[in-house]
This record gives C-alpha cells, structure tokens and sequence, in this order.
C-alpha cells in the first residue's frame, strides 16, 4: 500500500514525496498500544503542555532500532533531555578547542565509530551511544588537562 500513499501524495503535489522510503516497527505507550480508548495518544501539543520539547521526541524516537518495536515513556523523554543537555554541554566544551584539534567537514575523527553505526543499517541506537562514549573520553581528556582522544 506504500507505492499508492506515494502516488497519491506525487498526483497531489506534483513533486517527488521521498527518495528513500522505509517502514518502521511499532510504537507502543508505556507497553500498551496507542489508542485513544486507552487514553494514551499523545499529540506533540499534549508533549509540549507537559513541558518537553519537539527535540526531546526526536531523540526519544532515534534511540531506538526502526526495526524494533519501541516503547514510549515520559522516563524516556526525561532521559532524553538529560542527554541532550549533556550533549550541548559538551558542544560548548567542544566549541573552546583549539582550532587546529578540530576536524575537517569531512574527516569523523574520532567520531567515525558514530558514523559506521550509521553506516550499518541505520543503526541509531549505536551510533548515540557511541556518541556519548566518545564524548565522555574527550570530555574527561580536556578536564584533565590532556587533549588526546
């Protein structure tokens, strides 16, 4: 039914819908379906009256495999924000190196092992928990005086 919702939205249009297009598995709500009998449909506007942000979502939805059923929970999104905050700590950190330790637009770096999780079936899960690993290392390096990943 894929190849008619993109007919359909190309007819409308009049513009290619998507280059790539995938199916993902099944998002469940603290181990239940979503439905709105259960009460457990959540709208992005619902998510921001509790006070979480579209970019805490985000993250929530790419911390898991898209093969794999996911489990929505506002512990998720609460660990969400706490990494992200530690992500844009570390940017910040990141963003008071030397300019000859940063890399190039097309050098990883020391971020390569993030990008072959990528790589490897888009395999999100992996590559932001490599992410945070690498950030940790270097993190811990430029506190302690050493600047080597």
């Amino acid at each position: 039914h894929h190849e008619n919702e993109i007919a359909q939205s190309e007819a409308v249009t009049g513009k290619k819908f998507a280059n790539h297009w995938f199916h993902v598995a099944h998002l469940t709500v603290e181990g239940r379906k979503m439905s709105k009998s259960l009460e457990n449909l959540y709208t992005l506007t619902d998510l921001s009256e509790r006070g979480y942000t579209p970019m805490e979502l985000r993250y929530v939805l790419l911390s898991g495999n898209y093969r794999q059923t996911l489990n929505f929970t506002f512990h998720s999104l609460d660990a969400a924000r706490k990494a992200l905050s530690r992500l844009g700590y570390w940017q910040k950190r990141f963003g008071e190196m030397p300019n000859e330790l940063t890399v190039g637009a097309c050098d990883f770096g020391p971020f390569l092992p993030v990008y072959e999780a990528l790589l490897s079936d888009l395999n999100t899960s992996e590559a932001l928990g490599r992410l945070h690993s690498i950030g940790r290392r270097i993190i811990a390096n430029i506190e302690s005086g050493g600047l080597s990943v």
